[in-house]
């Protein structure tokens, strides 16, 4: 899904810090944290979840909405 609808602004699964205007999906142990960050990359929306799918189902919908936020800020920008 994520190639073939072209978003970005992610972090998927990689272990690094976290990057400026991004949703990410992390390992930790044996549970998974989904966090978004603002421009500064402090975490905006951070939570960790028990179960795979459960993180997956609110990873996807957030990285579709800021890619979207992008889109239009871009579009807006005229580039």
């Amino acid at each position: 899904m994520i190639s073939s609808e072209e978003l970005t602004h992610l972090n998927w699964y990689e272990g690094r810090a976290p990057r400026a205007d991004e949703v990410g999906i992390v390992q930790v142990g044996n549970s998974w944290r989904v966090y978004s960050t603002d421009e500064r990359a402090n975490a905006i929306y951070d939570t960790t979840y028990e179960n795979e799918d459960t993180a997956l189902g609110d990873f996807l919908p957030r990285l579709r909405a800021t890619n979207r936020y992008f889109a239009m800020r871009e579009n807006r920008l005229g580039r």
